[in-house]
């Protein structure tokens, strides 16, 4: 099985990817896919940093939808020093919503 194709699509078109092992149930595998991708708990997600904070290199690149007991987990490099709000915005039950988080990007020693 070529795991790292498979891998590189659902990045690409933010979904996500659940493999089946030989000595696993096919049914009981299928049953917990569907429930958990039947209702999102928020799609459509976008991130918006603090003015002060410039990210590159993000993944991934484009936030995928948040199913209920997910963790939304973004790694990158940023430029600048901010303690600021970090909003996340996304759709719930067909309704625009955001969160806001508050974060502290500081400047990283010798630079």
């Amino acid at each position: 099985m070529n795991t790292h194709l498979l891998d590189r699509i659902t990045g690409e078109t933010r979904a996500f990817s659940q493999y089946l092992l030989p000595n696993e149930d096919l049914e009981v595998k299928l049953s917990s896919f569907f429930t958990r991708i039947k209702n999102p708990a928020m799609s459509d997600l976008k991130l918006a940093f603090p003015d002060e904070v410039r990210t590159s290199k993000s993944y991934p690149r484009d936030v995928p939808d948040l199913f209920k007991g997910d963790q939304l987990m973004v790694i990158g490099r940023y430029r600048g020093n901010a303690k600021g709000t970090l909003r996340l915005t996304g759709i719930v039950n067909g309704g625009k919503q955001s969160k806001d988080f508050e974060v502290n990007f500081p400047r990283r020693s010798g630079k």
